[in-house]
């Protein structure tokens, strides 16, 4: 293979991780604490204050012990109120407060104007195409990974 293609790709990913999907800093809170908000947010209207941290932690892709933290340092920051269930102690419910849905609030109006200056600059046509190369690269790149981990298990497995 074209070792170019390959430098190219290496220094796209990376143009692409610096300019990421960092909206504006809205106060002390970073985006992936913006999304486990809106998570919280979200989940407050069925009901049960409730939250099913697995749901959130799958839609944003972090691990358990990483929405933990962050459930931790929001409450810290005043944003959330959490309290375990006293009937059912795996049961949490967790709150927005009065500051927490008005930074929420604040970063979903600079993050939907950045997002429609983006995308209109972009196109549609060209979004929706992007949007499936992207959905295609992340797929091949987990199968390829998931592929390399069991062949090195393997290897590992024959040498001991």
């Amino acid at each position: 293979m074209d070792s170019n293609l390959k430098e190219q790709y290496i220094q796209v990913l990376f143009r692409f991780k610096k300019a990421g999907l960092d909206f504006p800093k809205v106060s002390d809170v970073n985006m992936t604490e913006l999304f486990v908000m809106a998570g919280i947010s979200e989940n407050a209207f069925c009901g049960d204050k409730s939250v099913n941290m697995a749901e959130i932690q799958s839609s944003i892709y972090i691990t358990k012990a990483a929405i933990s933290q962050m459930f931790t340092s929001l409450e810290k920051k005043g944003y959330v109120v959490r309290e375990t269930d006293r009937s059912n102690r795996r049961k949490i419910t967790v709150e927005l407060t009065d500051a927490g849905s008005k930074i929420l609030e604040g970063a979903k109006k600079q993050a939907d104007q950045m997002l429609e200056q983006t995308l209109s600059r972009l196109g549609e046509e060209n979004a929706w195409r992007l949007i499936t190369l992207l959905n295609r690269l992340s797929d091949i790149f987990d199968e390829v990974k998931q592929k390399i981990s069991a062949e090195h298990e393997a290897k590992d497995g024959k040498d001991t």
